[in-house]
């Protein structure tokens, strides 16, 4: 009779012993123990930036030669030009910044006005450069950057006034005019060192110059549509 006991007794004790550990597998692991995941860091814009861009210049040019007429050898034509500036994310999506740039432009064009058979007077205009100094303030999602700018812009550019007929005489001029420019862009970074842009600006000048002797206002405005890579520092 003893052997029966102690066949009894030992699956009795096998069967608590599983018991008590499959509802221990079951038992919620502690706070310390489970792995919490971390959210994917952010993109910080902070820090100094330099590139290089091309794009498309359409400059309005209106030279009032006369009471009577307003000439308009409106320019346009491409441009390559270098930009650098600074970001600053102080927290948050918003970001600031200050950017200078400048940009060698071959964009040209011309208008004639005819007083046959006495004459044909025709203007030529050239933008050779432009430039800019601009603020900019920014929202940013994550990589992606969509800004607004404003600031001071410059202009250089050459006019000329040729008269064929009775009488034949050709005048140029041009110069340099400082103004005010307003623009947007948006820019996506790439990498944590480059980032491509698409940029658009505004820009108005007031100016004068001298045509075949003769005193000329002239005003331009331009639209810019660039297309840029960065790098940043």
């Amino acid at each position: 009779m003893l052997f029966p006991r102690l066949a009894l007794l030992t699956v009795s004790t096998l069967t608590i012993t599983t018991s008590a550990a499959l509802a221990g597998s079951n038992l919620p692991t502690s706070p310390d123990a489970q792995v919490v995941s971390s959210a994917p860091a952010v993109f910080d814009w902070n820090g100094f930036y330099a590139g290089a861009q091309f794009g498309y210049l359409d400059t309005d040019v209106d030279l009032d030669v006369s009471p009577q007429f307003t000439a308009r050898p409106d320019a346009d034509g491409g441009e390559l030009g270098i930009f650098a500036g600074y970001n600053w994310q102080p927290g948050g999506p918003w970001v600031y910044g200050i950017e200078a740039e400048y940009n060698s432009s071959n964009a040209d064009g011309s208008d004639s006005q005819s007083f046959a058979p006495i004459a044909n007077i025709d203007y030529d205009a050239e933008i050779n450069s432009t430039a800019a100094i601009r603020g900019r303030v920014g929202f940013a999602a994550d990589r992606t950057l969509l800004y607004l700018s404003a600031g001071w812009a410059y202009v250089d550019y050459d006019v000329e006034q040729k008269i064929t007929g009775i009488v034949n005489s050709t005048g140029s001029g041009g110069g340099s005019e400082g103004g005010w420019t307003l623009g947007a862009g948006l820019e996506y970074a790439f990498s944590e060192q480059w980032v491509g842009r698409v940029d658009y600006r505004y820009s108005d000048f007031d100016g004068s110059t001298s045509l075949d002797g003769t005193k000329t206002d002239v005003d331009l405005s331009s639209h810019q549509i660039r297309f840029g890579i960065a790098m940043r520092f």
